[in-house]
């Protein structure tokens, strides 16, 4: 191939220079060019992005689409510029309904720019990478701006101390393997005294990866502009290939903007013949590896499609990478960004980094330790690691690892690290975490960000024990950003300062805007105010008798000391909330459950909330139970989800659930589980003329009740709470049966998992807590006896809120149910309660409470007065305490003040008509004492007074 001079480059690059001022730029709808582009020679193989096109101050960039066979997760541009601020247009292959740009800290919604499928914004001069997504979807677009190259520093291939790589391969096409001749180089380099320095000219070598070992003789190697070094398929799974591999060497600079290519993917494709990735049958083998060397520098190096890691080091010493790349955006296993598994004095000043686990990680443990063939592998890393510091890291993840990972260390100690501009995207795992029984003595983090938007908790940090030697000597946050407000927490050390902290863009002034969970921390320098959220003490459940007056004192508490207000923006009609105390006196209009909302407010506007669940009962009220009917599970796993449980002593609940797959209660799973499961709880009750009560107003309390009867797997301790839902009637029971004797199903269509009924969990119902304390696991499936006792915990659920808008046609309520922790509980079948003596009465049941309504009765006459029809209403008393009642008519309405016991008294309307249609009165009834009411309705029939 033609290849270009350097020296003319540099010469043009130089001009460039000189005739910047007489440029000419595009203008732009953001800000205005500041400096020309260098746009890179094309690399060999390179195919350009099919979704992004990428203008820099109006000079097109090529995008390089990275894709494998599986997938493309990200496309990168690369440029060169002495302007730290170049206005970036990228322009998509559909319209941009939404965008981030990564580090999101530097990017608001002011400062960027979106019209159709154009996304215009200038980069911010505090990192020169950038990472944008579009529309939410992959892939996204890496964008490395690199300064210009010093023509100055590029080496002349011709000059008497140049080593021209030129002058030994055969072919510079990639057609064939280069390995031996590029050896030749490097040991011509090596071996001769009047050469320092390896030139590889433009053009695409194949080789088995640089491979440099005891050598100490200092040396630079450069890479042209345009040159590819590609390595081959690797001859055998156990081979030691990495892009760079630098062993037990001194004295190496590396420089150029020439491309390493691990060519990671498709050595390890087994489906296209390539090798298996296993930490036990083949060599750990990343990007850059620097194992037992020393001062080594990499200027403006890219390394690509590792093999694992980007780039690490391993017991190395004064290293320093400067403006690094490595470029791996599949989803491979352990393809860290930068993992300093160990080292000393090693400073990185500029990364960007994909790939698909930890953007940072050290003391790692070392992938290779369980590949026997390898008798090197367990002296990778031993000793301490200090003197960390990484300064300006963009680090991408495909979805796996987490932001910051420092521990194991393998006995050996890790002491500081300082992390400035820092920003980390991507991981699944935690933003910040370190322990596995490491000893460091400081971390600081400067003028960084996180997107904590894959994962539960932003940082998770903790010395090795509690004891002085052990703790983590200094934690320092300053002006660090999350992307989300989520939990937290420091154990274990000595010295915490956090300054300047933003989570889910909003700056921390108070430490109740966020959750930090400290233990056995000494020293504690915040620059938000520490004020303590109050805290509310147990509230159990109170009970209460119409005309009786509750007075409950709600237990609060503030760990500052201040005052607490307890106040409630839903009280019953009638109660006070005065002092934290609640007064109440109900009436039989309010019986039933209520729960009342609580809102504690300390004197420095810290808050917390609280409810308290209050039982309303009325001693005339009319309770009824109502026992389950039917009842069975149904279970998601792969091999469950067709079988039926309808005939089991107990019904088994289990929700390990992702609600964004599953849903409330898995119920959304298809089937076929094998990662995640679900067991639901079918329960049937036949309501029959109770149904038409429910329907109306008469209705005061419902609830589920279901008895605990164990853990199924193991002892467990704490609480847990049932969640309920409406399903649709109508599902078959069955006898399939797995307790012994088991039984396979004989019922057609009895429930399964793949046919069960529809889940309504637009409203649910969820259960006070209840204790599921249980030293050992209950009998279950073939282990279950009929003599074995339950826990006998009852489980209540208020399912007051899932009985509105029963279908007029229905007299069967059916319920789903399901545990709310993830853990795998028994409850009492009605199987259960009659064929084991000691679960007697514990089947799942309903209470349902219903107001008792004055009895009384109504009826409406006609007649003719003076040729006008009158209608006269009638009310009997047929109760023991006194009615008020109104009754109301096409003529109005009148009312009845007082109606004794036993007595009767009628209203008259005058109609104004000589005929009137036949029709209907209504008549409310209020009970005096009581509070109770029911609604009468009286036909009035038709009358013609003739005329």
């Amino acid at each position: 191939m033609t290849k270009k001079s350097p020296w003319a480059f540099a010469a043009a690059m130089a001009a460039a220079l000189l005739l910047a001022p007489l440029i000419s730029a595009a203008p732009s709808a953001v800000a205005a060019d500041d400096g020309p582009i260098h746009t890179y020679r094309d690399t060999p193989g390179d195919v350009r992005s099919d979704r992004f096109t990428l203008s820099a101050n109006g000079t097109d960039v090529f995008v390089t689409k990275y894709a494998n066979r599986y997938n493309n997760r990200m496309a990168v541009a690369r440029f060169a510029s002495d302007d730290t601020t170049p206005v970036l247009t990228v322009t998509a292959n559909e319209p941009i309904t939404s965008w981030k740009i990564h580090p999101e800290r530097n990017y608001p919604s002011s400062v960027v720019t979106v019209s159709g499928n154009t996304l215009t914004f200038e980069m911010s001069d505090a990192l020169r990478y950038a990472i944008v997504e579009i529309n939410g979807t992959q892939p996204g677009l890496a964008i490395v701006n690199d300064p210009n190259e010093d023509p100055v520093s590029i080496p002349d291939p011709a000059a008497a101390n140049v080593v021209n790589v030129a002058d030994f391969v055969t072919d510079a096409t990639g057609a064939t393997d280069q390995s031996s001749q590029i050896a030749a180089a490097v040991d011509e380099l090596y071996s001769n005294s009047a050469k320092d320095t390896l030139y590889f000219p433009d053009g695409w070598y194949t080789h088995r990866g640089l491979d440099l070992r005891d050598r100490t003789k200092p040396v630079t190697i450069y890479t042209e502009e345009g040159a590819l070094l590609k390595n081959r398929m690797q001859p055998t799974m156990e081979a030691m290939e990495p892009t760079i591999g630098i062993w037990d060497s001194s004295n190496i600079t590396f420089s150029g903007r020439g491309v390493f290519d691990g060519n990671g993917f498709a050595n390890y494709d087994t489906g296209m013949g390539g090798w298996r990735h296993d930490a036990a049958t083949s060599q750990h083998q990343g990007g850059v590896m620097l194992v037992r060397s020393e001062n080594i520098v990499f200027n403006d190096t890219l390394a690509r499609d590792a093999k694992q890691w980007n780039w690490e080091t391993h017991t190395a010493k004064n290293v320093t990478f400067n403006n690094i790349k490595g470029l791996s955006p599949y989803a491979n296993p352990w393809v860290d960004g930068v993992n300093l598994a160990s080292g000393q004095n090693i400073t990185v000043n500029g990364a960007m980094t994909l790939g698909n686990d930890d953007t940072f990680a050290s003391g790692h443990y070392n992938p290779n330790d369980k590949f026997t063939p390898d008798p090197d592998r367990l002296t990778w890393d031993t000793a301490d690691t200090f003197g960390i510091s990484v300064k300006d890291h963009l680090g991408w993840t495909v979805g796996a690892g987490n932001g910051v990972r420092i521990g194991g260390g393998g006995g050996y100690l890790q002491r500081d690290f300082t992390f400035d501009n820092v920003n980390y995207v991507g991981f699944a795992n935690l933003g910040i975490t370190h322990g596995n029984s490491t000893e460091v003595t400081s971390l600081t983090f400067k003028n960084s960000s996180f997107d904590t938007s894959k994962v539960g908790t932003n940082f998770a940090l903790s010395g090795r024990g509690s004891a002085t030697s052990d703790r983590l000597g200094s934690l320092i946050l300053d002006n660090v950003w999350f992307s989300k407000n989520l939990p937290s927490s420091v154990s274990n050390t000595t010295d915490l300062h956090v300054n300047d902290l933003t989570v889910a863009g909003t700056p921390v002034t108070r430490a109740t805007q966020i959750t930090l969970s400290l233990n056995n921390v000494t020293n504690v320098d915040f620059d938000f105010v520490r004020d303590v959220a109050p805290v509310f003490g147990a509230l159990p459940d109170a009970e209460v008798q119409v005309e009786t007056e509750l007075v409950l004192p709600i237990p609060v508490s503030d760990g500052d000391g201040d005052t607490v207000v307890v106040t409630s923006d839903a009280l019953p009609a009638g109660s006070t909330l005065t002092d934290n105390v609640l007064r109440w006196t109900p009436t039989s209009a309010q019986a039933g459950n209520v729960v009342i909302p609580l809102l504690a407010t300390d004197s420095r506007g810290a808050t917390a909330v609280g409810s308290v669940r209050v039982k309303v009962i009325d001693p005339n009220a009319e309770t009824i139970e109502i026992p389950v009917a039917a009842d069975a599970n149904v279970q998601a796993w792969n091999t469950e989800q067709s079988q039926n449980y309808g005939d089991n002593e107990h019904l088994r609940l289990m929700n390990l659930n992702d609600a964004v797959v599953g849903g409330v209660m898995g119920e959304k799973y298809a089937g076929n589980q094998s990662n995640r499961d679900s067991k639901l709880g079918l329960l049937s009750f036949d309501v029959g003329e109770l149904a038409e009560r429910i329907r109306s107003d008469e209705l005061l309390s419902a609830e589920l009740v279901m008895t605990y009867s164990g853990p199924a797997k193991s002892g467990l301790s704490g609480a847990n709470a049932l969640v309920a839902a409406r399903a649709t009637p109508g599902w078959i029971e069955g006898d399939g049966k797995t307790t012994l004797p088991t039984r396979v199903n004989t019922i057609p269509d009895a429930v399964t998992w793949l046919t069960k009924p529809t889940i309504d969990t637009s409203v649910t119902a969820t259960s006070a807590p209840f204790d599921v304390t249980a030293a050992n696991k209950v009998g279950t499936d073939g282990s279950y006896s009929n003599s074995q006792t339950p826990i006998g915990v009852k489980a209540v659920v208020d399912i007051l809120p899932l009985l509105n808008d029963i279908p007029a046609d229905t007299s069967v309520l059916s319920l789903a149910v399901n545990e709310t922790k993830k853990q795998d509980l028994t409850f009492v079948s009605r199987e259960g309660a009659a064929r084991n003596a000691n679960a007697a009465g514990m089947e799942p049941h309903l209470v349902l409470t219903f107001a008792t309504q004055p009895a009384a009765t109504a009826t409406a006459a006609s007649r003719c007065v003076a040729g006008a029809v009158y209608v006269a209403v009638t009310v009997r008393n047929n109760s023991d305490e006194s009615i008020s009642s109104t009754v109301t008519s096409t003529w109005g309405s009148k009312s009845i003040s007082t109606l004794a016991a036993g007595k009767g008294t009628s209203v008259t309307f005058a109609t104004r008509s000589s005929t009137v249609a036949a029709g209907t009165v209504e008549i409310d009834i209020t009970g005096k004492t009581s509070g109770a009411t029911r609604t009468l309705t009286a036909s009035q029939p038709a009358l013609s007074c003739g005329g």
